[in-house]
């Protein structure tokens, strides 16, 4: 999560796509007119790349950034999780449903407002858990969004933005103002916990 962007308060699915595409398009409008590009030269530039372009046969979906930013979670929990772990805190292998730990309680536990079978489909995608039998196992401590289109198209994108956010402020703030390009996500960050978050020299 971007410092920048932590404070922020969630959008409706209707303005999020708006914005975030404006956002895309704003912070690289501005460094290339900072570094001396015609602005009017930029729109007759940008209407001739588009005016080729087919509409997509599907819209942008603003919601998949939050459901892609969530699934890591659910991994980092099957590891940590005692209830989620052997005697030697290796991850246990766990059924799809149970009356003690089970892969829909983990999920409902870290992601209590998610639908299980659409998870256990992304993460089988992302190939992030494999079957073992009738129960799951994780296949590795990270999650890589290199598999599944969707979740690496979404997760690329909120990394290709922070870059544009870092160049933008690097090329119009001063040599004591620039910044390395760091980033975490967090979508449950408390904005209580944002001022000393601010103050942490990371």
């Amino acid at each position: 999560m971007k410092r920048e962007q932590a404070g922020r308060a969630r959008r409706s699915p209707s303005t999020a796509g708006v914005a975030y595409s404006r956002e895309f398009l704003e912070r690289l409008a501005r460094i290339l007119v900072h570094s001396g590009h015609s602005p009017r030269k930029l729109v007759r530039e940008f209407a001739d790349v588009c005016k080729p372009m087919k509409e997509p046969a599907q819209p942008w979906d603003p919601a998949r950034l939050a459901f892609v930013s969530d699934l890591p979670h659910v991994i980092a929990h099957w590891h940590a999780g005692q209830q989620y772990l052997d005697s030697e805190g290796s991850p246990l292998s766990l059924p799809l449903r149970a009356r003690g730990p089970s892969l829909t309680a983990l999920i409902l536990r870290v992601l209590p407002s998610s639908t299980p079978s659409e998870v256990i489909e992304s993460l089988l995608a992302l190939r992030a858990i494999r079957r073992r039998g009738v129960r799951y196992l994780p296949a590795d401590r990270y999650l890589a969004f290199n598999q599944e289109r969707a979740s690496a198209l979404a997760h690329g994108l909120t990394t290709l933005l922070g870059m544009l956010r870092t160049v933008e402020r690097n090329v119009s703030a001063g040599s004591g103002r620039r910044i390395l390009e760091r980033a975490s996500i967090n979508p449950r960050f408390p904005l209580s916990a944002l001022p000393a978050f601010h103050k942490q020299e990371l």
